[in-house]
C-alpha cells in the first residue's frame, strides 16, 4: 500500500537520511502496528485480539467484515460514489445535450443534492448506463486521483480514514480475509480499494478482491454487436 500519509513520510524522511550519510546497508526499522493510532487501550486490545486470534483459528477461519461509507472513506456531505455519479451525469449532458435528457441530468447539472439524495437509485443506474464494466472502472479510478475535488478540495482517493486503513492492512498482514460491505456502487468501491489492472493510474489501494467486495451491483447486458457487456438500468443482488 502506497499510503500518503504518515507512514509513507516516516519512511521517506529515514531514507533520505540513510543515503544523505551514506548508510545504505542500514534498513530502517519497520513501523509498529496500528502507527496511526493513539497508544492506549483500544490499540492494545485490538493487537491482544489479533494474536489471539492468529494462535488458535486457521486462516480459514479469520473473517472480518467493513463497512465503507463513514467507516473507511468520508460520508458527509455526500457519499463519495455520488459525487461520481452526479458528476458523470453532467459530463454526458454537457457534451450531448440532445440526447441526455431527463431531471436526473438536469438536477445533476445543479447539483441539486436535496433532490438527487431521494433519487439515489435513479443517479447510480443512469450515470453509466449503456457504458461497459471496464470503462467504468477505468473512469472511477481516474475520477478517485483527479487532482482537487470540489468539495473536500482533496483528490478522493486520499480521503480515507487512516486509522482504519491501517487497521485493514493489519489484519491483512496477519492473514485475515477482509470483506468490504457498501450501500455504493459496486464499481467505485472495487476502483477504490483494488485496481491493480489500472496501477499507471493508481496511487493508494488496499488490495481488497473484488470478490471481497460486496455492494450495490448493476446488472450486465451482454452486446451482441461488439461483445462487450453493458450496464443496463436493473440492480442485481451481489453474486460473490
Amino acid at each position: 500500500m502506497k499510503w500518503l500519509g504518515t507512514k509513507c513520510i516516516g519512511r521517506f524522511v529515514l531514507s533520505t537520511l540513510f543515503f544523505l550519510f551514506g548508510c545504505n546497508s542500514v534498513q530502517a526499522a519497520p513501523l509498529p502496528p496500528l502507527s496511526t493510532w493513539n497508544d492506549g487501550a483500544n490499540k492494545q486490545a485490538i493487537i491482544e485480539y489479533v494474536k489471539e486470534v492468529v494462535s488458535r483459528l486457521p486462516v480459514s477461519q479469520r473473517v472480518v467484515v467493513f463497512d465503507v461509507d463513514g467507516t473507511l472513506i468520508v460520508e458527509k456531505p455526500q457519499p463519495m460514489a455520488m459525487f461520481m455519479g452526479v458528476d458523470h451525469l453532467c459530463e454526458k449532458k454537457k457534451l450531448h445535450p440532445e440526447t441526455f435528457t431527463g431531471q436526473v441530468y438536469e438536477q445533476a447539472c445543479l447539483r441539486n443534492f436535496t433532490w438527487l439524495d431521494t433519487h439515489l437509485n435513479a443517479v447510480q443506474l443512469t450515470a453509466f448506463l449503456n457504458e461497459t464494466a471496464d470503462s467504468t472502472r477505468r473512469y472511477g479510478v481516474n475520477y478517485l486521483n483527479k487532482p482537487a475535488n470540489p468539495v473536500y478540495q482533496a483528490p478522493l482517493r486520499s480521503l480515507f480514514y487512516l486509522p482504519m486503513a491501517d487497521l485493514i492492512e493489519y489484519l491483512l498482514e496477519n492473514q485475515f480475509m477482509v470483506y468490504l460491505v457498501s450501500g455504493s456502487d459496486e464499481t467505485f468501491v472495487r476502483a477504490l480499494v483494488n485496481s491493480a489492472e489500472f496501477d499507471d493510474l493508481d496511487q493508494d489501494k488496499l488490495n481488497i478482491p473484488d470478490s471481497h467486495v460486496l455492494s450495490q451491483t448493476v446488472l450486465l447486458h451482454l452486446n451482441e454487436k461488439d461483445g462487450t457487456f453493458v450496464r443496463t438500468y436493473q440492480f442485481r443482488p451481489p453474486n460473490n
